[in-house]
């Protein structure tokens, strides 16, 4: 399933596929070859791709409020639809939430097991991962978007979607410098706004603050904790798809995902601020992880950016 991380040359994290966890880990390391401090290195390139993924972000948001449609609450984010009074008591949301966090814990669990004993089928199967949520993602968008203007859906939009996914694949694997994070930030993005949009309001926050703390539980003492043994440091390289290199970063394709649901729920469900403090929040939250690692070594990476972005979001909603 899809977890994410963020690490440093073998600073890995593991995948499960609708969500990530992002892992740092500096194991000790201070310094490169060329003698730039570490630290700085990654923080320079963490927000740069922060950057490029809140561009992606934005321009898919203001894409799906120019097509103006709205997404049916589907399976398996919504299991149970939510009510629209007092969803809040209902066990709707939880049940919801409940599920979906089952869905990664397997599917995280099961990805790590096959990264650990059968790598390159592991490498194989972020490669298919990838590159169908692209294509499906970029082949909703182009048929929403069809249907917005009056056109009709054509063999060669499909077509065309299907070389930009194979063109998108081909750069998280074989691209160079900032190739691999834009093609990351695009396939996250499509697919984080869309699932964004389908979440009703109480299970989406249900789901983000579970999901922080899930981040947290499962770097430190789950499954995701044994991918910092030394054997399995550069079994991680070979799953880019689940994970994507950016000069001497790692970072996990989930967590991009998550930051992408929690800018879109708050843009759709609460208006434009709240998602622009939302996403405020995301990068302050960021920076603050960063902090932290530099002192402790290895730090969450949904934990405090999704926890800071959704108390930034509802506080705007008393303030605005």
């Amino acid at each position: 399933m899809g977890q994410a991380r963020i690490s440093i040359n073998r600073y890995f994290k593991p995948v499960s596929n609708l969500g990530d966890i992002l892992l740092i880990n500096l194991f000790g390391k201070k310094t490169l070859t060329n003698g730039k401090n570490l630290y700085e290195v990654l923080h320079g390139n963490a927000i740069r791709a922060l950057g490029v993924l809140t561009v992606a972000i934005w321009t898919f948001v203001l894409l799906m409020s120019f097509i103006n449609v709205q997404l049916p609450h589907s399976p398996p984010l919504v299991i149970i639809e939510e009510p629209t009074i007092d969803a809040a008591t209902s066990p709707s949301p939880y049940i919801n939430t409940l599920v979906v966090l089952i869905i990664i814990a397997v599917g995280g669990a099961i990805f790590v097991s096959i990264l650990i004993y059968a790598p390159r089928i592991a490498s194989y199967i972020s490669m298919i991962i990838f590159g169908l949520v692209t294509f499906l993602s970029l082949t909703l968008y182009t048929l929403l978007l069809s249907y917005r203007v009056g056109m009709q859906m054509e063999s060669s939009f499909i077509t065309l979607c299907l070389g930009l996914a194979v063109l998108l694949t081909w750069l998280i694997r074989r691209g160079r410098g900032v190739l691999p994070i834009i093609s990351a930030s695009i396939t996250a993005a499509a697919g984080g706004v869309l699932m964004g949009m389908m979440l009703p309001p109480v299970t989406a926050i249900l789901l983000l603050s579970a999901m922080s703390i899930f981040d947290l539980l499962m770097v430190k003492k789950g499954y995701l904790s044994v991918l910092n043994k030394e054997g399995l440091r550069e079994k991680i390289m070979l799953i880019k798809g689940m994970i994507v290199n950016y000069d001497n970063l790692t970072i996990g394709l989930g967590d991009l995902v998550f930051y992408s649901i929690l800018v879109s729920n708050m843009y759709f469900q609460y208006g434009f601020w709240p998602a622009v403090l939302s996403n405020l929040g995301i990068l302050i939250g960021f920076n603050l992880t960063l902090l932290y690692l530099k002192r402790s070594g290895t730090a969450p990476g949904l934990t405090i950016p999704i926890i800071l972005g959704l108390l930034l979001a509802l506080a705007s909603q008393f303030l605005l």
